[in-house]
């Protein structure tokens, strides 16, 4: 229960940006490649509706970080949860896809699937090898 409570917590007031991936951490050992998440865009919920503007600015933080650092932001998200309360979980889906068309014009962050990221660094790691004809 406590590491729940710590995880709604870091949500709203994370005492730094959420964690970003290096590309070089992407590739395992083992040959696959993990990309771990950096945020989960939580459903909006009544009762936190006052903490909603500190979500937005850490959510902020996190992609502006990824973005100068040229690191990877992995935010995920289940679509059915936004069933409830639309128009609030859109609004802020909203903000983040234009702090994103921001950071993607001024710091040239890119948007990319789980498998453009794992190609990206698969076709990387063959480069660096000589394997790229």
């Amino acid at each position: 229960m406590r590491r729940r409570a710590a995880r709604l917590a870091d949500t709203y007031v994370g005492v730094s940006p959420p964690p970003t991936t290096a590309w070089s951490e992407v590739m395992l050992p083992s040959g696959l490649c993990d990309i771990p998440a950096s945020a989960f865009l939580r459903p909006y919920h009544t009762r936190r509706r006052q903490l909603e503007p500190l979500r937005r600015t850490r959510l902020r933080s996190g992609l502006r970080h990824a973005a100068r650092e040229g690191r990877i932001f992995h935010l995920w998200w289940h679509p059915h949860n936004f069933a409830h309360n639309r128009n609030e979980n859109l609004s802020l889906l909203e903000h983040v896809l234009d702090d994103f068309d921001d950071l993607s014009r001024t710091e040239g962050i890119e948007t990319m699937t789980m498998s453009d990221v794992s190609d990206r660094v698969t076709q990387g790691e063959a480069a660096e090898a000589g394997d790229v004809r």
